[in-house]
């Protein structure tokens, strides 16, 4: 039988469940994904979570991953719009 973290991490994968990715990075995971050919990493400190672009070097800051979620903006899109088409690459 499969742990509850690993069906967690495959509905992330797998279904991209907001959900999913909401209580990971609440749980202290980060990520790193790409749109329209670019990269970005959504990283966090013990205050504060970033949605970073690797080409502008570029960092947005919110306090939780709630706000970034709903008000991170990627390309001119809030991510939470354009998260079905995200290619995810690396879950820390």
């Amino acid at each position: 039988m499969k742990e509850l973290y690993d069906i967690i991490i495959n509905e992330l994968y797998e279904d991209k469940s907001i959900s999913a990715l909401l209580y990971l990075l609440e749980g202290g995971r980060e990520l790193s994904f790409r749109y329209e050919n670019e990269e970005f990493s959504v990283t966090r400190d013990k205050e504060r979570f970033y949605l970073n672009s690797q080409d502008s070097k570029k960092s947005q800051i919110y306090v939780d991953a709630w706000q970034l979620i709903e008000k991170g903006q990627v390309h001119g899109k809030k991510f939470m719009d354009i998260w079905k088409d995200i290619e995810l690459l690396t879950l820390y």
